[in-house]
Order: structure tokens, then sequence, then C-alpha cells
């Protein structure tokens, strides 16, 4: 799954750069960046837009009706998002990328979770496979492969620069191509970060940082009586 992303000015331009968009308007550009993108939140997104690609402001959590209400999805499983109602018109219809820096994991440990940062490792901005609905939009997930499964099961599709216009305006691929084509985890990097972005309201850039983590094993409590 993705629970959190970071998008900052390099992913934005990234994201005007594949629309072909020469400016974002006043409004988009004063947005501050984000190290720590939330659900219920917005983020730029690449979507198309009659015969045109459009970079647009949608709010994560995918929502079919309007108004917005009840539960809004912010992921799909890529295996099996084309055959829920949910998820079936979009994915026939209405595909989008999400630009970013990178994403959080959590490994769980016990009732311990520790998050880690994600990103490519030659620091660009990686494009994430979604689907968008009116002005909402959701992240398609897939199984995690390599060292990145040592972290969580699922990892978000991670498209290559030259296929992000294709999943957009082409005809969708079979899950299985899409998973076999995605960026693959040694171009991945990862690290533990501070469990400070488990708070949704806290950003900046430090949530990035690595930290290191205390493997000291816990002492034994034992009773003396």
């Amino acid at each position: 799954m993705c629970g959190r992303f970071v998008q900052l000015m390099k992913a934005r331009r990234k994201a005007r750069a594949l629309a072909k968009a020469m400016a974002e308007q006043a409004a988009a550009a004063a947005r501050a960046e984000s190290w720590n993108v939330a659900p219920s939140t917005s983020a730029l997104v690449v979507r198309s837009e009659g015969n045109a690609l459009s970079a647009d402001w949608f709010f994560w959590g995918l929502q079919n009706e309007v108004p917005l209400s009840g539960v809004r999805p912010t992921n799909a499983r890529l295996e099996s998002a084309f055959d829920k109602p949910t998820f079936r018109d979009a994915w026939l219809n209405r595909r989008c990328v999400v630009p970013v820096e990178g994403w959080y994991e959590w490994k769980t440990d016990g009732n311990d979770k520790q998050p880690y940062y994600f990103s490519r490792r030659d620091g660009e901005p990686i494009f994430l496979g979604g689907l968008w609905a009116g002005r909402t939009f959701c992240l398609l997930t897939t199984r995690a492969d390599g060292d990145l499964a040592k972290i969580h099961e699922r990892r978000p599709l991670a498209l290559r620069d030259a296929d992000a216009e294709t999943w957009i305006t082409g005809p969708p691929a079979s899950p299985e191509r899409l998973a076999f084509s995605a960026v693959p985890p040694i171009e991945i990097t990862f690290h533990p970060v501070s469990p400070r972005v488990n708070n949704a309201r806290t950003d900046g850039p430090s949530l990035i940082n690595p930290i290191v983590l205390d493997d000291t094993p816990r002492p034994i409590q034992t009773s003396l009586f």
C-alpha cells in the first residue's frame, strides 16, 4: 500500500513537462510543497482531458459520486481493480499518474510500526499509476518484490517515464504486464525515518531524513514474587 507520499517542485515540473504545460496557474503555483501528503489532501496529478494531457490538483481518495462523502479508497489493488465496481470504470476510462519524490511504507513488528521512506536511487521523481473520478484520485498498488518486500507486502505501481503517457491515454495493459514493466526494486532505495510522519499535520524536509534504529534487545522483565 501507500499511506503517504512526498510531492515537491521537482515532481511538479515533471508533471507539467508530461502535460506540456508551460506554467501552473497562480493558485496552483502558490501551493506549498509537502513532505507528507496524506489522504483527503490534494496533490498534482496528470490525466487526459479531451485530446490533451492536463496537470490538475485532485483530492486523494477516489469518490465517484458528488458530493464527496463516505469512505473514499486511497489505494486500489492492481490485480483486481479492473473487476471491482468501485474502480472498473476508472480503470477503463480515467487513468492518471501522480509524480512524487518518494513515498512512505510502514514495517509492522508486533505492535510497533516503523515508517520507511522510498525513492529512486538516482534522485529523480517517480510517476505512480492511479485512477481518477471527479476531482479525486487513488493510487494503484502491486505486490512488493525484491528487498521492498522486507518492509511491506505491497508497493505503489511505479511507472517508468516512457510508460506514463501510454498508461494515461492508451488501452490499459494487463495487470501482469504492468507489474512486470514497473520500476524494479533495484532502482529504488529506502531507509527508516522518524515516526513523526505518522501525524498528518507534521510536514517539512526533516521527515525524510534517515534515522538509526535501536536494535538493542529489550531486557525481559521478571517478577520477584
